[in-house]
């Protein structure tokens, strides 16, 4: 199964990241794993972020809460609050280190989300309670504002580049560095907002089941800002946002990802994107060549064959050297796209 036909069976994991529809305030509903009514969620405050760029929490994500405990007694007494002590409260969601009514509930919250969790026994600290301050069989109430989150999945921990899905793993441990030149497959999508439905923008270089391998877009990793330079002969390239170029830095060879991408890293000169548009990119990292300053920064040396990683020996100044063949090459393209899966070009067609 190639890369792009295993994208169609994650086709809708972006739904992941909204499959709680969203709630109107004093709304009540059961977020509870079994809908037995174990614990119901009501909004007290909605989150600000707007509709089509709404994430929750996952589970193994570090989330940072203010609480307050109550119990469901006449006096509804208050056992615990981080609001009280000023400090709050920063856990992992979704892993048992807090009671199940909370992993349940705070996976469904959205930054600045404030809500009311009443959880059941069951869901809390069941027939034992937590003496003193919680009796055996205590339903609580909690009010809980999700203050922000941090997710290995948040690549860079402002929502802006979301790794959405993994589809295929790389090989080896090597990974593309700044100025390297990469072979690329790529397809951009977007979730309509009238329809939900997901649309390709442009692709370029993936092959469906069944299809020979294509030739990728190529380009040179940039991970710095922007500065208005672009590969005036390569309009794909320029399709590429600085977020994929980010993101790239972590690829290993033959990986592919789909990733989320959005804000300010989602811009980019000549991009047909809107500035308050998000766009699911489908990645695979064919190859890349390495490329180094040498001289004292005067040239560059493309590395088009790796040595064998065994063999650590290198020449020492003085000594003598041989070539098995020396190429002139018009530029840093023809460098980059030497050596690529299946190209059968002769010698005499790059003169």
């Amino acid at each position: 199964m190639t890369p792009a036909s295993r994208e169609l069976e994650h086709e809708n994991e972006e739904e992941e990241l909204n499959s709680f529809p969203r709630m109107s305030v004093g709304e009540t509903r059961d977020v509870s794993s079994l809908k037995d009514k174990g614990v119901t969620k009501k909004l007290l405050q909605p989150s600000s972020t707007p509709s089509h760029h709404r994430t929750h929490p996952e589970a193994g994500d570090k989330v940072l809460v203010h609480y307050t405990g109550r119990l469901l007694d006449e006096a509804k007494t208050k056992f615990d609050s981080s609001v009280d002590r000023g400090e709050p409260f920063e856990f992992t969601v979704g892993v048992g280190q807090v009671i199940k009514g909370w992993d349940l509930g705070v996976m469904t919250m959205e930054r600045g989300e404030k809500c009311l969790l009443t959880c059941k026994p069951e869901y809390a600290y069941g027939a034992a309670g937590a003496p003193p301050s919680i009796p055996p069989n205590a339903t609580l109430e909690f009010e809980v504002e999700l203050i922000s989150w941090k997710s290995e999945n948040d690549l860079f921990g402002d929502g802006g580049v979301i790794r959405v899905a993994k589809i295929e793993d790389g090989e080896g441990w090597k990974t593309p560095k700044d100025g390297d030149w990469l072979e690329i497959g790529v397809r951009a999508s977007r979730k309509e907002r009238e329809t939900g439905k997901m649309s390709t923008v442009w692709e370029k270089g993936l092959a469906d089941e069944g299809e020979e391998e294509k030739e990728g877009l190529f380009f040179q990793l940039n991970l710095k800002k922007r500065n208005g330079k672009e590969d005036a002969d390569n309009d794909d390239a320029s399709k590429v946002p600085f977020g994929v170029h980010l993101a790239l830095q972590f690829f290993k060879k033959g990986e592919t990802q789909r990733l989320l991408v959005r804000n300010e890293y989602l811009l980019e000169k000549n991009a047909p994107y809107d500035e308050d548009d998000e766009l699911y990119f489908t990645v695979t990292l064919k190859r890349w060549v390495h490329v180094e300053k040498i001289c004292n920064g005067l040239g560059e040396k493309t590395t088009i064959k790796e040595a064998p990683e065994s063999n650590y020996d290198t020449p020492n100044e003085g000594a003598k050297v041989v070539f098995s063949s020396v190429k002139v090459y018009r530029g840093k393209r023809d460098f980059a796209r030497r050596g690529r899966v299946g190209d059968q070009r002769k010698e005499e067609e790059e003169e």
